[in-house]
């Protein structure tokens, strides 16, 4: 047996003993349905994690997960659980402070998440993510897992990091969440018409290129390749907001054009018009 084969053995032995239990507490009917969450949910976490963590934690765990994840109909805002887990109210416990969310699959979730927990200076000791076919009734409730090709994936994250044990550090982190979650919804809605922008500045710049001396012609030639391969999947656009250049009392100023914000900068512009001489 290889590596591979070796450590997917171990992984089923740890599931097997997490299963039984499903199958001790639940009735038939309801029990298959937990048992393939339970499985596909800690599928991509390395052996030794399950390993080192009680079969009643595992399922708690994934339990409590599955729970806040279960009517959310797809579309829907990202639902996040922040708390400190506890035998008696969660079924589970664990020295670390736990961030779930379970939303509709986009890019850049994971990377997202984790780069707002650092920069809360939490470090992070355990990420279970799962992207997994969920198939919904008419209401949102969840019904069971599809197959490879069902077209309707969401992202299930666990973060478990250090210890918060506030109430007023639990919700900033809930807050935090929910605040780069909508930053990552925004950025990924809009790339198409960001891409877009990006095609047709280049065109105009094409059309009509800077005054005479202000550009080398090999120099705007270099520029438009970096566009071109820029808009060809090779960046990542996260905002856009289009300004009209103006000139007031010997200045020149740039003026955030209403309503052209998209990604990151939808919203209204914060401030004033930027200024330079």
């Amino acid at each position: 047996m290889n590596d591979t084969g070796y450590h997917q053995a171990q992984r089923d032995r740890v599931l097997d003993t997490v299963a039984a239990l499903v199958r001790e507490r639940w009735d038939r009917e309801r029990s298959g349905v937990a048992e393939r969450f339970i499985r596909a949910y800690y599928g991509g976490v390395a052996v030794e994690d399950l390993e080192i963590r009680h079969a009643e934690d595992l399922y708690g765990a994934a339990l409590c997960h599955w729970h806040l994840g279960y009517q959310r109909p797809a579309g829907s805002v990202p639902s996040i659980h922040v708390y400190n887990p506890d035998p008696e109210k969660h079924g589970w416990e664990s020295t670390h402070t736990v961030v779930e969310v379970a939303t509709d699959d986009i890019p850049f979730l994971v990377d997202s998440v984790s780069m707002a927990l650092n920069r809360e200076g939490r470090t992070i000791h355990l990420v279970v993510h799962p992207v997994l076919p969920v198939v919904r009734d008419e209401q949102g409730r969840w019904v069971d897992l599809g197959g490879e090709d069902h077209d309707h994936h969401e992202a299930y994250m666990h973060f478990e990091v250090d210890r918060c044990s506030d109430r007023e550090g639990l919700a900033r982190l809930h807050n935090v969440m929910a605040s780069v979650l909508d930053d990552v919804r925004s950025a990924v809605d809009d790339w198409r018409p960001m891409r877009r922008k990006l095609a047709s500045a280049a065109a105009a710049l094409r059309r009509q290129p800077p005054p005479d001396g202000a550009i080398a012609g090999d120099d705007l030639e270099e520029v438009l390749d970096f566009l071109r391969w820029a808009g060809k999947d090779h960046f990542t656009f996260l905002g856009y907001r289009c300004y009209d250049l103006q000139r007031r009392d010997g200045e020149s100023l740039l003026k955030p054009v209403a309503r052209s914000g998209l990604g990151l900068m939808r919203g209204a512009p914060l401030g004033c018009s930027n200024s330079f001489s």
